[in-house]
């Protein structure tokens, strides 16, 4: 068990900088959806669905080198990628339709990253910002499904709230896995 968490710890801290990454385009896409509120539910659809789309495609990179947990993954990488798509092809949705798909995104990847938190042989800060993550993610997804009626702009503002909050996380954690890469790699020299 231990040398599979070794193992799962070294794949994860290899890619240290996708977890920045996306947390980068998250806090971009944050910012952008609070500056330009008013810009229409024409365009929040196409900045989510950019947005979904980037994060479920960096999902399935991690996917790709993440051999023990490759399952839930691709699932969230799955997820953005088809809520990303169904957003960019109809994006003069309405705002309420766009609340459900927002909504069910966010559920759904909160679900993922909380089984991921709790089965990923990780260390114990990490597992609890992951842990943390998922329940933002859920709660702010059951909050859209109560209130449709919230309005455009609410929308807009609770989305780029949220995709600050879950570009931060992902930083600090891709700061920690570095810290971790080079931790591992001084003791190997």
């Amino acid at each position: 068990m231990l040398q599979l968490m070794e193992q799962t710890m070294k794949a994860l801290s290899k890619n240290w900088w996708l977890f920045i990454v996306r947390g980068v385009v998250a806090i971009l896409f944050g910012i952008l959806i609070v500056a330009w509120p008013i810009a229409g539910i024409l365009t929040l659809a196409i900045l989510f669905g950019i947005y979904v789309l980037a994060d479920g495609i960096v999902s399935l990179m991690l996917a790709s080198t993440h051999k023990d947990r490759r399952g839930w993954l691709i699932f969230w990488g799955i997820t953005g990628i088809a809520a990303g798509v169904v957003a960019l092809a109809w994006p003069a949705i309405t705002a309420v339709v766009l609340f459900f798909i927002v909504a069910a995104w966010a559920f759904l990847t909160g679900i993922a990253q909380l089984v991921f938190a709790f089965t990923a042989p990780i260390r114990t800060g990490n597992r609890l910002l992951l842990a943390l993550g998922g329940v933002f993610s859920i709660v702010f997804g059951f909050f859209l499904v109560a209130r449709p009626d919230a309005g455009a702009l609410a929308l807009a503002w609770l989305i780029g709230f949220f995709a600050v909050m879950f570009g931060i996380y992902h930083i600090a954690f891709g700061v920690g896995l570095k810290d971790l890469k080079n931790k591992i790699q001084a003791t190997q020299e």
